[in-house]
C-alpha cells in the first residue's frame, strides 16, 4: 500500500515498486495491483464539478503501471480484499461483515449441519475451526454486539453441546 498526495508522487511509488520487484526477481499479478482516490472537500469546494466523483477514475484508471501492467482502478467505497479481508479506503466495514456472517452460516449450516460428525467431532471442529476462521478478522474488523450476539446464536444452534 502507497500513500500519497499526488498523481506525480504516486508514479514515483508505482516506479520504485516495479524497481524492487524486478531486483527481487518477483512478478506482480496484475489483479492484484489496484490504485484508488479520495477527493476530500471536492463537492463541497466545487473544483470538480457537481459529481467529483469521476475526476478519480479519469485520472487513475489505465494511468499507473507496475511491472509495465496497468494497476486496476477501484472506487474508494469498492471493497478490495488484503490478507484475506474485505477493506475499503473508507474503512466501511459492513462488507467484511457479511462476508464473515456468509462465511459462518455456511459452514455451519452447508457444511457441518449437513455432515455424518459425531457430536465430539461437531463441537471440536467449532472450537478449532470456524470460531478461530471467523476471530481471524477481530484485530481489524470492529464488531457490534448485536452481530457477535448473532454470531453466537448460530453457533450454538450447531453445538452439540452435552
Amino acid at each position: 500500500m502507497c500513500i500519497t498526495h499526488t498523481l506525480r508522487n504516486l508514479e514515483i511509488q508505482a516506479n520504485k515498486l516495479t524497481t524492487y520487484f524486478n531486483w527481487a526477481a518477483l512478478q506482480v499479478s496484475g489483479n492484484n495491483t489496484k490504485v484508488t482516490s479520495i477527493l476530500h472537500k471536492a463537492k463541497a469546494t466545487g473544483i470538480y464539478g457537481a459529481d467529483p466523483s469521476t475526476q478519480p477514475r479519469a485520472q487513475l484508471k489505465d494511468k499507473i503501471k507496475v511491472q509495465g501492467q496497468y494497476t486496476q482502478f477501484i472506487k474508494f467505497t469498492d471493497p478490495f480484499m488484503y490478507l484475506g479481508i474485505a477493506l475499503t479506503m473508507s474503512l466501511d466495514w459492513s462488507h467484511q461483515q457479511k462476508k464473515m456472517t456468509k462465511n459462518l452460516t455456511n459452514k455451519l449450516n452447508n457444511k457441518l449441519n449437513k455432515s455424518y460428525a459425531s457430536p465430539f467431532q461437531t463441537n471440536n471442529i467449532i472450537n478449532t475451526a470456524i470460531i478461530p476462521s471467523i476471530a481471524y478478522a477481530f484485530p481489524v474488523v470492529p464488531c457490534t454486539p448485536n452481530l457477535l450476539n448473532t454470531w453466537d446464536q448460530k453457533i450454538s444452534r450447531s453445538c452439540c453441546c452435552c
